[in-house]
């Protein structure tokens, strides 16, 4: 098999994996039943049971390219709040972070503020939020001490579709 033949399969079997995937996801979150895969492929141009799982060459190969991805039935949205810092973070959060931190409780016990954390290095990277509405992220930006204080030099809120939802 020429190797065009080769990557054109490899791509469709991958996509029919991707849509099983999604399927089964699907199922999972509203019950619905799982249509079967396409087998528009001849036997000899399907993959090898063990080419299928994840991880192997030929599935990263083709997960690194970009795919359209059918929507689910029904999707969970949430609400991302990423924070910029302002230069000297470490000198400024400090003084700020009780009443900060004070915030974050109480917007997660109401069950608004789902998870909240920094990147890995704070001072370049920032830190993000995840909120159950934009009128939440809103109403906490708003608010927060971190940002009235000049801790924070920039913040953006942005839509976020969940896909694995619990």
């Amino acid at each position: 098999m020429d190797s065009t033949r080769r990557l054109r399969v490899e791509r469709r079997s991958a996509r029919a994996l991707v849509t099983n995937y999604i399927h089964e996801l699907s199922e999972r979150h509203n019950g619905a039943e799982r249509p079967e895969a396409s087998t528009d492929l001849a036997p000899s141009d399907r993959l090898k049971e063990s080419d299928q799982q994840l991880g192997s060459p030929l599935i990263a190969r083709e997960s690194s390219a970009r795919v359209a991805r059918p929507r689910l039935a029904s999707r969970t949205v949430k609400y991302v709040l990423f924070y910029v810092p302002a230069d000297d973070l470490a000198s400024k959060a400090p003084a700020h972070f009780p009443a900060h931190s004070a915030r974050l409780d109480e917007f997660h016990s109401r069950g608004t503020l789902l998870m909240v954390g920094t990147f890995g290095n704070p001072q370049e990277e920032g830190s993000m939020a995840v909120f159950t509405t934009r009128e939440a992220a809103e109403e906490f930006v708003r608010g927060d001490p971190f940002v009235l204080n000049g801790v924070m030099r920039d913040w953006q809120i942005r839509e976020w579709d969940e896909v694995l939802a619990p």
